[in-house]
């Protein structure tokens, strides 16, 4: 993650002649359905992760730590007004570039704090799982493209499909969280679970929660009732992670206001911890899991 690969992809598609060049802008399930068999033989595929925005001039390739916003709802299903309600907000929040991806709203920000703040609004639109991320990031605009690369990018592609199975509004890593610094007084962050990503990469996953002030009632009685039951889910947590799965799973069970509670209990019902276990579940087994 974040090693360069795209920049280096992307020289090497410099080399190759324009008149060589079949580009594909893009990408789904059936793209190459329509390729003879041998057609693509002794070719080089190149792919890019790009995200579309109006046209605009060439800007060098600079990375430098951001924070970016990843929308799980698909914006096929909200209307223009609302995605133009999404997009006033993350710039509100201080948002340098906002673009749709794999029909997802993607949002990047100049410091952990602003993508926070926005997403704790952006969930009032949209009432979907944001996933929040940050980390040193190449943001590029080429000929009309937007161009995102790096650690951060990498991580939230690897979470998105299993986002969701936390039952939780917003979800971010502890590169994140970390990245908030001592600002993140403003927010609870309520440690979830630990993914084992790729490579034995280990990555902390954290609900933030906006502490009681601008709440409305009812969002302060769940305030109330997550702050009673946290000591007991980290209790439970702790003892998943030193393999002690039975006490860990009576202990999720006395969770019932924290809805990872229910997802946690659900993974660890009838099973026994693995010998080799390393206080991480693979995000492979989490994937086979949701389905």
């Amino acid at each position: 993650s974040g090693t360069g690969k795209t920049y280096l992809q992307e020289k090497i598609s410099e080399l190759i002649p324009e008149q060589e060049k079949l580009e594909i802008t893009i990408l789904s399930e059936n793209a190459f359905y329509y390729f003879d068999q041998k057609e693509l033989k002794n070719k080089l595929l190149i792919f890019f992760r790009r995200l579309l925005r109006r046209p605009g001039p060439r800007l060098a390739a600079t990375a430098v730590n951001q924070a970016l916003l990843f929308a799980m709802t698909s914006a096929e299903n909200l209307s223009g007004d609302q995605l133009a309600d999404l997009k006033a907000v993350c710039h509100r929040c201080g948002c340098k570039q906002v673009a749709v991806i794999d029909q997802r709203l993607l949002a990047v920000f100049p410091n952990a704090l602003s993508a926070l703040d926005a997403a704790t609004d952006i969930q009032v639109i949209i009432q979907q799982v944001l996933i929040l991320d940050a980390g040193k990031m190449t943001c590029a605009a080429d000929e009309g493209w937007l161009v995102l690369s790096g650690e951060a990018v990498n991580r939230i592609g690897l979470l998105a499909p299993v986002a969701s199975l936390y039952g939780s509004d917003i979800i971010c890593t502890d590169s994140f969280r970390k990245a908030v610094g001592a600002r993140r007084a403003r927010y609870l962050f309520l440690e979830l679970d630990t993914l084992e990503l790729k490579d034995l990469e280990q990555q902390r996953l954290f609900w933030p929660i906006q502490k009681t002030g601008k709440r409305s009632k009812q969002g302060s009685k769940q305030q109330n009732d997550i702050e009673n039951q946290q000591s007991v889910y980290q209790n439970a947590l702790q003892h998943y992670y030193a393999g002690d799965w039975p006490t860990a799973y009576d202990e999720f069970l006395k969770c019932g206001k924290i809805p990872a509670a229910r997802h946690m209990a659900a993974r660890l019902r009838g099973r026994i911890c693995p010998k080799h276990w390393q206080g991480a579940f693979s995000l492979t087994d989490s994937l086979s899991q949701s389905g």
